[in-house]
């Protein structure tokens, strides 16, 4: 229930998929004197969310093409470019890989959750779940 409400109180709505909110959440719990600004900023939709931010619209934020810790990164479904996932970097090794914190994913068969999973972040790669989903940039908090 408190984990429900978490989400809640940043738009989600039941039925929703739910990574993006549960990336803005985290931004705006590590960014508290922005966590207004930064809500109104990030909707629940990966796409739209980039978009917007790729507009040059938000002041709070700019999208990069190389990961830093912090930053949410946005997945794009191949079969379907309006849709994705979304989850925040937690760790960039030398290698070109990153740690990522996700909500609302299944890798290797997982239970639906919040985990951290490592995945190349090389622009195009695809998710670590094998699915349609290709690395499309990430949202960086300029705050």
């Amino acid at each position: 229930a408190t984990w429900e409400q978490w989400l809640k109180d940043v738009g989600w709505k039941s039925g929703e998929q739910w990574c993006m909110y549960y990336s803005k959440r985290v931004l705006m719990e590590a960014f508290k004197k922005d966590a207004e600004a930064i809500n109104k900023a990030l909707g629940g939709s990966t796409q739209s969310s980039y978009n917007f931010v790729k507009s040059g619209a938000s002041p709070l934020f700019e999208i990069s093409q190389t990961p830093k810790v912090g930053d949410i990164a946005i997945w794009q479904r191949t079969t379907n470019p309006a849709t994705g996932h979304a989850g925040v970097v937690r760790r960039v090794y030398r290698d070109g890989t990153m740690q990522v914190s996700e909500g609302n994913v299944t890798i290797d068969k997982a239970i639906e959750g919040v985990g951290k999973f490592n995945h190349d972040s090389k622009i195009g790669s695809k998710h670590s779940s094998g699915s349609t989903l290709a690395l499309r940039g990430f949202i960086r908090y300029k705050g």
